[in-house]
């Protein structure tokens, strides 16, 4: 997952929270608080290498900006419904 990809679906978060609650789905939040230096999984040998296939990273791209834009339809249908 890219920084950007990243930085987008941390964005959606709160709507996607917000569309899952209302279907009486609990999520666990992050903890913010956590130990930064804790150990993090290793990379895969194909993102060290710097290889990877632009088509599935574009393809990756454009599913999180998929999600995001569903996310924000449901919350903003929602809201128009008057719940």
């Amino acid at each position: 997952m890219t920084i950007e990809q990243y930085n987008t679906l941390l964005g959606a978060a709160p709507l996607l929270e917000a569309a899952l609650v209302k279907q009486d789905i609990q999520v666990v939040r992050p903890d913010y608080d956590a130990d930064v230096n804790a150990a993090t999984e290793a990379p895969k040998d194909e993102d060290a290498a710097g290889g990877g296939d632009v088509a599935e990273e574009k393809d990756k791209e454009a599913t999180a900006a998929e999600v995001k834009q569903d996310a924000e339809d449901e919350v903003v249908g929602n809201m128009d419904d008057g719940e």
